[in-house]
Parts: C-alpha cells; structure tokens; sequence
C-alpha cells in the first residue's frame, strides 16, 4: 500500500493480494490466509476479535436458516413458488450477513442481515398460517342435526 500511497485499501488489496490472481479472501484458502492479509492493516488482537465476532453473527444466522428452512420444509398447502421466494431469502440475507462480516459494514450485519432474517421468519410463519386458514376455510362446513333442532326449538 506504501508504493501507491493509497489511505486505505481497495477491493483488490485483500482479494488479490500480492498479485494472486485467484480470489485470495475464498473461503477455500482457509482463515489462515484471511488473518494473514488483515495483519497487513490490522492488529492481531483485532483480527481476533473480529473473526470471533463474525463467528457468533454466522452462528445466530444459521440457526435462523435452519428453523426458516425447516419451516419452510414442514409447510403444505403453501404454493411452491411462494416457498421457493422464502427460501430465496433467507440464503441472501444470510449472504448480506458473511459480506458484513467480511467487510465490516454494519449495515449489512444489522440491516440487510439479521433483522432481514428475522422478517424472512415472520414472512414464513405468515405463509405457513394463512395456508392452514384457507385450508380451514375451504371445507365444506358438517351440519350437526342436533344443534339444528335445537335452534329450532329456540325459535318457538
């Protein structure tokens, strides 16, 4: 960063760092190699903290990806276009959260990430309910003789 005087990094730095034409930030290279590039800018102790931090946001985002996605798996009577738009969701604000991380855009973490989750599951619950009202709604509703007399009789 010195040579080209730059105040801050640029896309490139951390993603094709020293040249490296392959995406050196892919998660495929490992953590490793990630720490090994923010040391560039940042401290250890930082870069601890923060890869710690992006752990715990990852851990609660997938737990909210998992109870989406098994609700999503339990629902009937749901149109599959529908499910498949819930399910869509909820992998792109999970991907809104990683960028976040990644990034350190909070907007990302809190804005686009968790709280998108969270309404993903509202959304997915409402589905989920509506289907079983119209379920409800849609059976032929069964007289019952007896309480049919009854009114009758109330009626004289």
């Amino acid at each position: 960063m010195q040579r080209g005087n730059y105040r801050t990094p640029g896309c490139s730095y951390c993603h094709l760092h020293g040249g490296d034409h392959g995406d050196t930030m892919a998660p495929a290279r490992g953590p490793e190699v990630r720490q090994w590039i923010c040391t560039g800018c940042h401290s250890p102790r930082y870069i601890r903290e923060q890869f710690a931090n992006g752990k715990r946001q990852l851990e609660i985002a997938d737990l909210k990806l998992t109870e989406g996605k098994a609700l999503i798996d339990s629902a009937d009577n749901v149109p599959p276009d529908a499910l498949l738009k819930l399910r869509q969701g909820l992998s792109h604000h999970r991907q809104n959260i990683l960028l976040g991380v990644g990034h350190q855009s909070p907007d990302y973490q809190w804005w686009y990430g968790q709280p998108a989750l969270d309404g993903d599951l509202i959304r997915i619950r409402d589905a989920i309910t509506e289907s079983h009202r119209r379920k409800t709604l849609a059976r032929p509703i069964q007289s019952d003789p007896h309480a049919t007399k009854s009114i009758k009789r109330e009626r004289q």
